[in-house]
């Protein structure tokens, strides 16, 4: 009886729901089923191994180069360099992408929608459903049969002892 009372508004909701389901499920499917997928798996990767290759390369060389000159070292260092450069290009790619996506802000939008017709349903289901239920308790509770709450009056239910 109460949720009947807003199941136009419930129906629009969960409409909606669906929709957002089904738009989802076409581009979802792939990081529902197989993870996030390939572009989001390279932006944080490549930048985090390039930057470990990075470290560990110059690392190396600047440590050869001190010992004694080795011949390797200098290829190792500008290995090292090169590691480093593709850090910061993935990392700069990667950045890049993230505030594309913030601005775009698709997934915000509709979901944005899906809060506003729950806020709906759940607004109309308060209004004209459990609002209206209390006021015909509280009208059913006549004031002689204990509704009208003395001090010294024991609460429905228990009795003194």
């Amino acid at each position: 009886m109460i949720a009947t009372a807003a199941a136009p508004e419930y129906g629009a909701y969960v409409a909606l729901l669906d929709r957002e389901h089904a738009a989802s499920g076409a581009d979802g499917d792939r990081t529902a089923a197989g993870g996030a997928g390939l572009v989001p798996l390279l932006a944080v990767l490549v930048p985090f191994l390039a930057g470990i290759a990075a470290l560990l390369l110059l690392a190396l060389g600047y440590g050869l180069r001190a010992a004694g000159g080795i011949a390797i070292a200098g290829p190792l260092i500008a290995s090292g360099l090169i590691a480093a450069g593709v850090c910061v290009a993935a990392l700069v790619v990667a950045v890049v992408g993230l505030l594309l996506t913030a601005v775009r802000g698709g997934s915000a939008s509709r979901g944005g929608r899906v809060a506003e017709a729950r806020a709906a349903w759940r607004s109309a289901l308060r209004d004209r459903g459990v609002l209206p239920y209390l006021r015909r308790q509280l009208a059913d509770q006549a004031p002689g049969d204990g509704g009208g709450g003395d001090a010294t009056s024991e609460p429905p239910g228990r009795e003194s002892v």
